[in-house]
């Protein structure tokens, strides 16, 4: 149990220090990464993206993998250097 709570602080931990960084980026920059993160979907979460935009809603499930999609992106470009 204790090993959990600790993966989750870490985790947690991980996802605000993410989150920082993409908020320091530059408005372009972010759009580079939601861009990013849209066109790495697969196909159908992209479906799934379309027709929301297309009502104008969102959906929580949907934000959230693309949040988790723009993580990975994130971790990836500063592993190489790219930001």
């Amino acid at each position: 149990m204790k090993n959990k709570e600790e993966e989750d602080k870490k985790r947690e931990e991980e996802i605000e220090k993410i989150r920082q960084i993409f908020n320091s980026l530059d408005p372009l920059k972010q759009e580079e990464i939601r861009k990013e993160a849209e066109k790495g979907l697969p196909d159908f979460w992209k479906e799934k993206l379309n027709k929301v935009r297309a009502k104008g809603t969102t959906s929580k499930l949907l934000e959230g993998v693309l949040e988790e999609k723009r993580r990975e992106i994130i971790k990836e470009w500063t592993k190489i250097g790219k930001i």
